[in-house]
């Protein structure tokens, strides 16, 4: 086994059976077969809410960078535990997708960033200054690290241009 990343190996024997099966016939391309719509149904009840659109994409990174870069803009900065996987581990993906925002790394006890430290950070950021990066976004770390507890996300305390993710 490697663990290096998501996508240095090939495909286990039951993803290869997985899309034999998928590839039996013609479907209707860009979303309208039925295999899409399953996956639209079941991220509905997973995230238990409507789903305008969604987009499936072949490696974690790019589903991190993606979805930083249509939160941020190229102005914009991240803020990220120094230890949060989207610093560590997505090898410069971040700031390419979102045209250049910064990660701005902090720090926190246990690989968790507090409403406090965000709110330290946030004091300090010079914001209205065109020579500095603007906040937009939050990281936590990544699963394999210390997580936060739901009753540790205080979503509402932060101001309203910081967006928290999990």
């Amino acid at each position: 086994m490697n663990f290096c990343s998501d996508n240095v190996t090939g495909a286990s024997p039951e993803i290869l059976e997985a899309l034999c099966r998928a590839n039996t016939d013609s479907v209707p391309a860009y979303g309208e077969d039925t295999l899409t719509a399953r996956v639209g149904a079941t991220l509905k009840e997973v995230f238990e809410t409507d789903l305008a659109f969604f987009f499936l994409v072949a490696t974690g990174t790019s589903a991190n960078a993606l979805s930083l870069s249509v939160m941020a803009p190229p102005f914009g900065a991240v803020y990220c535990h120094r230890e949060a996987h989207v610093e560590v581990d997505e090898c410069g993906a971040p700031e390419f997708y979102t045209g250049g925002a910064k990660l701005v790394n902090l720090t926190g006890d246990h690989g968790k960033l507090t409403v406090a430290r965000i709110e330290e950070a946030l004091a300090g950021a010079h914001q209205g200054v065109v020579h500095r990066v603007s906040q937009r976004q939050s990281r936590c770390p990544k699963p394999q690290r210390p997580v936060h507890a739901i009753d540790q996300l205080k979503w509402r305390k932060l101001p309203q241009r910081v967006i928290a993710m999990a």
